[in-house]
């Protein structure tokens, strides 16, 4: 499959007459928490030819050419660069994927270092508490469905990654079974997040009761978690590095 989607990222790259930067696989896939059926969610970031970007009409933002099971979307480089000064969460997921299908290395290595030092820890925290609590706060069901149960995994991807960036002060690996160890939490907790994780990559069943024990926990420490991500620093957006980055880019 991987091969299948790299030869349709060439065929992206030639209908629309760019150049891809980098390609990845974002959503379950690149968590490790997918099952054969789950789909692809192909990103990537592309650059159009510089005349483009000297025309009174700016060249398109966002791409997407998904079909069947997979979603592909793309963003353009300067888009791209505009999210990261905003500390865009999905910017830093992409870029430290598990998969990737195509990368210019000198541009996502120099990325990452900038994510690494220039990310703001309290706005991609308040990202990931506002995933957490918009989750957390939708009814829950009676019955522990495959719905139910990924939506109590997005809910603790978003609890874990919180709890490395407060208490670790470094930003969360995306591998989910990486976050679970790193992660400050007790056994118990522990033991219902891998119980979950099962469940949905093998279709086990799962109780109610573990499903309460994890959006108690929680809910149980919101204001808490709020408190801790207002004390964090913000981070130095060294706009001097990004158009740099844009301009080697784009020569």
């Amino acid at each position: 499959m991987k091969e299948a989607i790299q030869e349709r990222l060439k065929e992206i790259e030639h209908k629309r007459n760019i150049t891809i930067l980098y390609a990845c696989e974002a959503g379950s896939r690149a968590y490790g928490l997918a099952t054969a059926e789950s789909d692809y969610d192909v990103r990537f970031i592309y650059k159009h030819e510089v005349n483009d970007y000297l025309r009174l009409n700016r060249p398109n933002e966002v791409i997407n050419e998904g079909c069947n099971h997979d979603d592909i979307q793309g963003w353009d480089l300067y888009k791209a660069m505009h999210l990261f000064t905003k500390s865009n969460p999905s910017l830093f997921e992409w870029l430290h994927s598990s998969i990737i299908y195509k990368e210019n290395q000198a541009f996502a290595h120099a990325l990452r270092t900038n994510i690494s030092s220039q990310y703001s820890h309290k706005a991609l925290s308040f990202h990931y508490f506002q995933l957490l609590k918009t989750n957390l706060h939708k009814k829950r069901k009676n019955d522990a469905t495959m719905e139910e149960i990924k939506r109590y995994l997005h809910i603790m991807r978003a609890y874990l990654s919180l709890q490395v960036i407060i208490h670790q002060q470094k930003l969360p690996p995306i591998i989910f079974d990486r976050l679970v160890t790193e992660a400050d939490s007790n056994q118990t907790f522990r033991d219902c997040t891998m119980i979950l994780v099962n469940a949905k990559r093998n279709g086990y069943p799962v109780s109610q009761t573990d499903i309460k024990h994890v959006h108690d926990t929680i809910e149980g420490k919101l204001s808490l978690t709020y408190e801790q991500i207002s004390r964090l620093t913000e981070g130095n957006i060294d706009y001097s590095s990004v158009n740099d980055l844009i301009l080697t880019t784009l020569s």
